[in-house]
């Protein structure tokens, strides 16, 4: 579409893949403006394959493929039109693809084996992607990134669910209006441009994600669900008005307590939701929390200038799962001096430690349960034996009616 600016709008399936994923020159595309309009070639795809709708079945069986043949190359795209009803396929081995695109309101499931993305190997700048054009998809095959990919889910009532996202060094990021669901990323940078990104919970196989960055558009949500995160992003600091860094994307997302925002980084755990305010999201740095020194953190490597988000209880402090008298110390130590951030107390974000986030730690530490994360960890110093830390919750409770 030519615009009344002169700018070019590109519409279509294929989008930015076949742009971006040429065999060879800059682009497989020539523009020359005339006096009144533009004149367009863009060169097909070199590759495709459209498996037959009609059937469910075996991805390396050549007649379950109505045209373009068994896919299997880098930068080929593997296409899953309309179907009639919901559609299984085994993938055989190790399928080699640029490109998954889907576009049917029946379900199509991918099984087995295992798929690489990888673009077309004689370009320099070559990327994979995901499209999902229409409908609900899922991705059981062990999914391995060999390039920077772009998850695509166009519409809002639709998902994407990739169930065995295996780690990567390429840049993962996602685009459209719908849900990706994984079972983790970890990945160089991970860029959330629209809609959300849901991590699976840790029953159902979720594990803690790592990046180096995270961005996530005006709009876009991560929802971490039971997990955890970890990035190289800066923690960010209060200003006076606000957060900085991840404590701002959970700000948002916190919403003054419930996780509902529209934004950010966020949880969709019953006990953190709808009221309830047993659990919630904590952060804090690798340093401060003592998991620097450990080099890991819920089973993945850690280092000193790490941020880390956990799920946990409302009142963890230094992120260990539990609320003891360790985190107790915490908010005690910062309150006189008007500390601020999660690690010093502010459980509920809102800049502040005070009378509401003693509310939490003091009413949570009674109604907790095991340890959170999976793990029993104590990075920082040795929990006191029960009976103390009674003697210190009543104290922080005292002391939460004066200061409040």
């Amino acid at each position: 579409t030519v615009n009344s600016d002169g700018t070019i709008t590109f519409t279509g399936f294929y989008g930015d893949y076949y742009l971006r994923g040429q065999t060879s020159g800059a682009y497989d595309m020539t523009l020359a403006k005339g006096t009144s309009s533009y004149s367009i070639t863009l060169a097909a795809p070199p590759t495709w394959s459209l498996w037959n709708p009609s059937t469910s079945g075996t991805w390396g069986t050549g007649a379950n493929w109505s045209a373009g043949g068994i896919a299997n190359a880098a930068g080929q795209t593997a296409y899953f039109g309309s179907a009639a009803a919901a559609r299984s396929i085994t993938v055989d081995g190790t399928r080699t693809l640029g490109m998954l695109a889907f576009d049917s309101a029946s379900p199509y499931t991918l099984s087995g084996g295992a798929i690489n993305l990888q673009g077309f190997n004689s370009n320099p700048g070559h990327v994979a992607a995901i499209y999902v054009k229409s409908g609900s998809h899922a991705i059981n095959s062990s999914l391995s990134i060999l390039d920077d990919t772009t998850m695509t889910v166009a519409n809002a009532s639709d998902t994407l669910s990739v169930t065995n996202l295996q780690p990567t060094s390429a840049n993962l990021s996602k685009s459209g209006s719908g849900k990706l669901i994984v079972n983790a990323v970890q990945a160089s940078t991970l860029s959330v441009n629209a809609g959300a990104i849901a991590m699976m919970a840790r029953a159902s196989g979720g594990g803690t994600s790592k990046v180096t960055s995270l961005s996530l558009a005006a709009g876009a949500r991560l929802d971490l669900a039971d997990t955890a995160l970890v990035t190289h992003d800066a923690i960010g600091t209060w200003n006076g008005s606000a957060y900085g860094g991840v404590t701002a994307l959970l700000a948002r997302g916190c919403n003054g307590g419930d996780w509902s925002g529209a934004s950010g980084i966020v949880t969709s755990m019953s006990a953190a939701t709808g009221g309830n305010t047993l659990t919630t999201l904590a952060v804090a740095t690798a340093d401060e929390s003592g998991y620097a020194s450990a080099g890991s953190f819920l089973g993945v490597s850690v280092a000193s200038g790490d941020t880390l988000v956990m799920y946990t209880y409302a009142g963890d402090a230094n992120l260990d799962g539990l609320i003891n008298g360790d985190d107790y110390f915490q908010i005690d130590s910062a309150f006189p001096q008007n500390g601020h951030g999660w690690f010093n107390g502010d459980f509920n974000y809102d800049g502040l430690v005070n009378g509401d986030d003693y509310f939490l730690i003091d009413s949570n530490f009674p109604g907790q349960g095991p340890p959170l994360g999976g793990v029993v960890v104590t990075p920082m110093t040795a929990v006191p034996e029960p009976a103390a830390i009674a003697v210190i919750a009543v104290g922080a409770s005292f002391l939460r009616r004066r200061r409040s």
